[in-house]
């Protein structure tokens, strides 16, 4: 004899049971996730605190500066100051590589240059090398609302035109350019390169015949000033020259017939000259 007994079978248990199922399989799945987040976690810090992954030394060789870097950025910036930033920001050899302690120096210090950056995993050292930039001109800006603001808006620029530190001191060893068309320039902009392209170039005629700019006054687009001193055998001053430039036309054919007069022009001719006007195509005027 069986028993036998009545059950009802409903189509719709074979889907929760593998609904069940399901859901236990991905709740699995979120449990070794966060589980292997963790871990990872735990060996970043783990790390990133180890003594022996810590940088046991940074190595700083700097050139020395020039005469004029002395005496205009030496007094701010220095190798301890560089290397008490690197030492508070980077600690942990592992996640310091070079390439970012190079962009950071580059960002933080525009005074230095020539950046070299390398680093000895085993002994935990890192080297350091960098120069000094050397200021070659000094940028002001005076456009409209800032012509009665003193020199906390000028800048040193180096030889690419790079604005690098502000300049509160006027260095006669420095030329200042005198901005009064452009748009006021910052700190690590660069000025415009017709600019830069004339001033390096005119300032080398005239240092072939020993006379330096005073100063240049960018007027407009059509009008570039370069003041010239003009200074006896004892270093007196005999006469200034307004020399015009125009950056609309071509520079070359411009610092051509420059470098054509300067030299053409005696000591004495240069003493009675009050300006040179280079700006009309095939022609010189002074007077």
């Amino acid at each position: 004899m069986y028993n036998i007994y009545s059950t009802h079978y409903r189509p719709d248990q074979d889907k929760k049971f593998h609904s069940v199922k399901k859901r236990k399989k991905s709740l699995s799945f979120l449990t070794y996730f966060i589980i292997g987040i963790f871990i990872i976690i735990f060996i970043i810090i783990f790390l990133n605190k180890a003594w022996f992954f810590q940088i046991k030394s940074i190595e700083i060789n700097t050139n020395l500066l020039s005469e004029v870097g002395i005496s205009t950025i030496g007094s701010e910036t220095s190798d301890s100051e560089i290397f008490n930033s690197v030492v508070k920001k980077y600690i942990n050899i592992i996640f310091s590589s070079s390439s970012s302690i190079r962009k950071y120096l580059q960002t933080n210090f525009l005074e230095i240059s020539n950046i070299e950056v390398n680093k000895e995993f085993f002994k935990r050292k890192i080297y350091i090398s960098y120069s000094f930039r050397e200021p070659k001109y000094t940028w002001c800006n005076f456009t409209i609302g800032k012509m009665n603001t003193d020199s906390e808006n000028c800048f040193l620029i180096d030889n690419n035109g790079l604005l690098f530190k502000k300049n509160n001191i006027k260095d006669k060893k420095i030329l200042r350019i005198k901005n009064e068309y452009y748009q006021d320039l910052e700190l690590a902009q660069k000025i415009p390169s017709n600019i830069l392209y004339i001033v390096n170039n005119f300032s080398s005629i005239l240092e072939k015949r020993n006379i330096y700019s005073k100063e240049i006054i960018i007027k407009n687009n059509s009008l570039v000033v370069f003041v010239l001193n003009i200074l006896d055998t004892e270093n007196d001053l005999k006469n200034t020259i307004e020399v015009r430039f125009s950056l609309e036309k071509d520079l070359n054919e411009q610092l051509d017939k420059s470098y054509t007069l300067i030299n053409y022009l005696s000591n004495f001719d240069l003493e009675k000259v009050e300006y040179i006007d280079l700006r009309v195509k095939e022609k010189i005027y002074y007077r």
